[in-house]
């Protein structure tokens, strides 16, 4: 009788697991700046993108360089989110909202964005 209830266990739990990573979300933005590498301009603007981090639902941040030569983009920023409704507010928050209209559209040339969720 005891090994079952262990095996009731080990199933809720195993399950409990599945679902939390299932809500996981993980967007990476491919991008190119209109910026020349090394140049001042890209220095200030990797410099005032970590402003995003400042943004409580944003659980992951990492920049990036792209190095393929299937890809024609130079970053990935990977942004992770505990789950969509955190996407969504990351989306719609102030900072977010400010710095792609003072930030992102001035000096971003071209990008990608693409949402991963975990299985």
């Amino acid at each position: 009788m005891k090994m079952n209830k262990h095996i009731v266990l080990i199933t809720v739990l195993f399950a409990c697991v599945s679902l939390t990573c299932a809500e996981t979300v993980t967007r990476l933005l491919y991008f190119s700046l209109k910026h020349d590498s090394g140049s001042h301009e890209e220095k200030v603007f990797f410099e005032k993108i970590v402003i995003l981090k400042e943004i409580p639902v944003v659980k992951g941040f990492e920049l990036l360089k792209v190095r393929s030569g299937k890809m024609d983009y130079e970053y990935c920023l990977r942004l992770v989110f505990d789950d969509q409704a955190g996407a969504d507010i990351y989306s719609n928050h102030p900072i977010h909202n400010q710095y792609v209209k003072d930030e992102w559209k001035p000096n971003v040339e071209k990008g990608m964005l693409v949402d991963l969720l975990e299985f």
